[in-house]
């Protein structure tokens, strides 16, 4: 049930600049926050803050058929369903092999999935939370925000430049991998790999693009991505690596033609599609926050954890961050202990449980053992418990620089127990009585990773 913005005195919010929640963007993590507090705690004054006035083009995304629950949910499902998105029959993909496999949404229980036009999708949610009596400041940017004795203070600039500020008790961080929130409370973020998106849209016709399924291309330097968009558009393109990118001058249009080369389907699908510009580099690498939450804030979507657009759950899993983040931020304020840890707990298992099922996927691709792409993606754990580590006075220093696979303050600890000639297994207990974060095989990546920086050395083995 919708709640009449009449029973919400919201002029005299706006007048007063003070509301219980700041959502600092309006990307689906911050707009699904929004409406699961609406429905939740609607008595609690909430304030959407987003840059942008979502008309830029932006690049799509495949919904899988899962998300309809959660969009249900949130009260958004007649209106997503009235705006007519590209419905996608499932991926194709040729992958661990050259003959292209199928899967076909037609076996899930939800029915088709769809290609989103990014734009509309985005501007429908956050007008749905605005329609139910939160506050939208579209065209706003967060300047600065700082703690105050009752929360903290937001300061913003509109399109125009034009200063403006409100006081929340509570802060949603959804400002996407940036996470301009947690980063400025003293969270830092975590790499899992560098990986980049080339990205070209392109007018189509049906005639020559009749095949609604995403198509994904296993190719030396990474691996390719094409797919229908709302109309008569359609979106390619190449992910590597930043300096896989850089190499190949990916942003060169006759550069990017070119590495298509060792994408057969994909260039075939393109034959006759009419590019509307130059490529576009977009970040896509995976990565976390050390901490997803803090003192009166809380992160979502990709501010907490970003996904390789591989896994095509990146919405559905910013649609979840936001309820979860919501209920989470009312039980806070409400007084209930714990609920915030236990938020972040959650997304600490998320990020388990995603990297090794990244690395089983990216292990069913094994045609190019001389590429780095794919070497990265593949570990080989070489370690032995047993083998002695060594690492210079000062390495801890230089480990801080490197914040892949753990935090940097994480890896600089790390670096100082091998300082003291530690075996493996013991470096691996010592870190372990000091932190509680990750996976035993996440250290164990990190030393590695050290190692091969040449940060750590093997001294002998054991």
């Amino acid at each position: 049930m919708e709640l009449d913005p009449a029973d919400q005195d919201l002029e005299g919010l706006v007048n007063d600049r003070r509301f219980d929640i700041a959502i600092v963007g309006g990307g689906p993590a911050g707009a699904a926050a929004a409406l699961a507090l609406r429905a939740h705690d609607p008595r609690r004054s909430v304030v959407v803050i987003e840059a942008s006035t979502h008309e830029t083009e932006r690049v799509g995304e495949t919904l899988h058929p899962s998300a309809r629950p959660l969009l249900e949910r949130l009260g958004v499902l007649d209106a997503f369903v009235a705006q007519r998105h590209r419905e996608a029959a499932g991926t194709v993909s040729a992958w661990g092999g050259a003959a292209l496999g199928g899967d076909d949404f037609i076996t899930s229980v939800f029915g088709r999935g769809f290609h989103l036009d990014r734009c509309r999708f985005d501007a429908m949610l956050i007008e749905k939370a605005e329609s139910r009596g939160a506050i939208v400041w579209m065209g706003t940017r967060l300047a600065s925000i700082d703690r105050t004795g009752a929360g903290f203070q937001l300061d913003l600039r509109d399109v125009a430049g034009e200063p403006d500020q409100v006081e929340a008790s509570f802060v949603i961080d959804a400002t996407g991998r940036r996470a301009r929130i947690a980063n400025r409370f003293g969270a830092r973020r975590i790499l899992f790999d560098h990986l980049v998106g080339a990205f070209v849209f392109f007018d189509v016709d049906d005639g020559s693009f009749r095949d609604t399924r995403t198509l994904v291309e296993a190719v030396e330097e990474g691996w390719c991505y094409s797919a229908r968009l709302p109309g008569s558009g359609a979106v390619a393109a190449l992910m590597t690596d930043g300096d896989i990118a850089g190499r190949l001058r990916l942003r060169e249009p006759e550069a990017w033609c070119a590495a298509l080369a060792a994408a057969p389907h994909t260039r075939k699908r393109l034959a006759s599609a009419r590019a509307r510009g130059a490529p576009e580099i977009h970040p896509a690498g995976s990565g976390a926050l050390d901490r997803a939450v803090g003192e009166g804030w809380i992160a979502v979507g990709d501010a907490a954890l970003s996904l390789d657009p591989l896994s095509g759950q990146g919405i559905i899993k910013a649609l979840h961050h936001g309820v979860l983040a919501a209920y989470a931020a009312s039980d806070h304020l409400a007084g209930k202990p714990g609920v915030l840890e236990r938020y972040g707990a959650r997304v600490e298992a998320e990020i388990d449980g995603y990297l090794e099922a990244r690395e089983t996927h990216y292990r069913r691709e094994q045609r190019f053992p001389g590429s780095s792409f794919w070497r990265r993606r593949q570990p080989q754990l070489q370690i032995s418990p047993t083998a002695r580590l060594a690492a210079d006075e000062g390495a801890a220093g230089m480990a801080s620089s490197l914040p892949m696979h753990l935090a940097s303050a994480d890896l600089e600890h790390l670096a100082s127990l091998c300082e003291g000639g530690l075996v493996a297994h013991e470096v691996v207990a010592a870190f372990r009585r000091g932190r509680a974060v990750g996976s035993d095989r996440r250290i164990i990546l990190a030393l590695q990773y050290l190692v091969d920086e040449s940060v750590v050395r093997l001294a002998q083995a054991g």
